[in-house]
């Protein structure tokens, strides 16, 4: 017994090395390469003060980014102390050096608590790992519990956050604006409309038509334009902008690479999360010589928001592409990400890949709590299953959204499936204790 414990021991210390190994190299490349160059002198801000700087998107990735550390620094039998002291040292260093020798880096005293806390619970799970993986079934009902309603309320914030959020202020029109942090678009905008007003470059006259018809979730922009020959922006260019008195971005439509991107000011947006676009790709087509574009040069584009699906459009007299998006509570994934998302037609795949791994926990923990032969834990199966199917039919109508499709029902069966399918083979391979 003594020898299987000290070989159990020098196991979880080497993965406990490696997996704070592994974090330490992909903390320094996230926080210490070079990040966009500073504007140049006399650009036009695109905002004043914080706007809607995605604050709590990057405390939430910042915990998420050093908890891997706490874990393995712990695991490899580091003291709790010691393990976030080191943590907490390091992330200090990091916005020391964000200060002055990183260019293009923000330094933060909430990415130094954010960072911090990411170590601390990073131990915590390395403290009570037995404990999670082998509860008893009683615990094991509570954790089932706290994952299910912890699903619940990633997909109500995806519905939630999904939603139009215009600000109460006076509305300003742009066309082709000259943007710090965007780069220009280099063709000509013919004719760019909103709910079929004209925009000029100005104060909107229909602002009160443009907030209400965005509070109700419809909305449609409409552009003109002569593309012309350019070299593809990597970020977008805007074509049609709106924005309010204190420049929050209200909706865009513009130019990113080869795609036609729109997006709007959502309630996420105003939580400080991360904002998503909506792309149609392939757009903006050039020819082998990256010069003449292969499409005639005059091109309608539009984006239509209403009850909940946004339509994407470009026109001209050779061919017409258009994608539908279905808006659902299952694209919570985007308010998180680090890079801008352009939501495209992988949006469905990736939300349906979220929506079921998030479900592992609950399906592992459901699993050890129907190990409880009386009680709640003959019936805590059907119970996870049904808050499964319930949730994922009862959201969208909720918010207003589209019906949930079958994927998102197989996705939440297949997630709950696995995990208790991996609590079977885990208790197969762990002695109990």
């Amino acid at each position: 017994m003594e020898t299987r414990r000290i070989v159990a021991f020098a196991q979880q210390s080497k993965w406990g090395s490696i997996i704070s190994g592994v974090s330490f190299v992909l903390i320094c490349i996230a926080t210490l390469t070079p990040g966009a160059p500073p504007p140049p002198a006399g650009s036009i801000p695109v905002c004043r003060g914080w706007c809607d700087d995605p604050l709590l998107a990057d405390f939430a990735r910042n915990i998420v980014l050093f908890m891997p550390l706490g874990f393995g620094l712990r695991l490899a039998g580091v003291r709790t102390r010691w393990a976030v002291l080191f943590g907490s040292a390091l992330s200090a260093t990091v916005e020391l050096l964000q200060i002055r020798v990183v260019v293009g880096r923000d330094a933060s005293f909430l990415d130094w608590i954010s960072n911090t806390i990411g170590t601390v619970l990073g131990v915590l799970a390395a403290v009570y790992l037995y404990s999670l993986l082998r509860p008893r079934p009683r615990t094991a009902a509570r954790l089932a519990i706290c994952a299910l309603g912890g699903w619940v309320f990633v997909l109500a914030l995806g519905g939630w956050g999904i939603q139009p959020a215009p600000t109460g202020f006076a509305y300003w029109g742009e066309r082709t604006p000259r943007l710090r942090t965007f780069p220009p678009f280099r063709g000509e905008l013919r004719s760019g409309r909103v709910n079929g007003f004209e925009v000029p470059s100005g104060p909107l006259p229909n602002e009160d038509t443009v907030r209400k018809s965005l509070r109700a979730g419809r909305v449609r922009v409409d552009a003109t334009v002569l593309s012309g020959p350019s070299t593809p922006p990597a970020e977008i260019a805007p074509i049609v902008r709106i924005a309010d008195g204190t420049q929050r971005e209200i909706l865009l439509l513009g130019r990113g690479g080869k795609e036609l991107v729109f997006r709007y000011r959502s309630r996420a947006t105003a939580m400080r999360l991360e904002a998503p676009a909506f792309a149609l790709a392939r757009v903006f087509d050039s020819g082998s010589d990256g010069d003449e574009e292969l499409l005639d040069p005059s091109e309608s584009l539009s984006a239509v928001l209403d009850s909940g699906r946004l339509v994407l459009s470009a026109r001209n007299q050779h061919r017409l592409r258009q994608l539908q998006f279905d808006l659902s509570p299952a694209v919570a994934w985007s308010f998180f990400v680090p890079w801008d998302e352009w939501l495209g037609p992988n949006t469905s795949f990736l939300s349906t890949l979220w929506l079921g791994a998030l479900l592992l926990p609950a399906g592992y923990w459901t699993r050890g709590a129907a190990r409880e032969r009386k009680g709640r834990g003959r019936w805590i199966g059907l119970l996870a299953l049904a808050t499964v199917v319930a949730t994922i039919a009862v959201l969208p109508r909720i918010f207003g959204l589209p019906a949930a499709p079958a994927s998102h029902y197989v996705a939440g069966i297949v997630g709950l499936g696995a995990g208790w399918i991996l609590a079977i083979f885990s208790s197969r391979s762990q002695p109990a204790r």
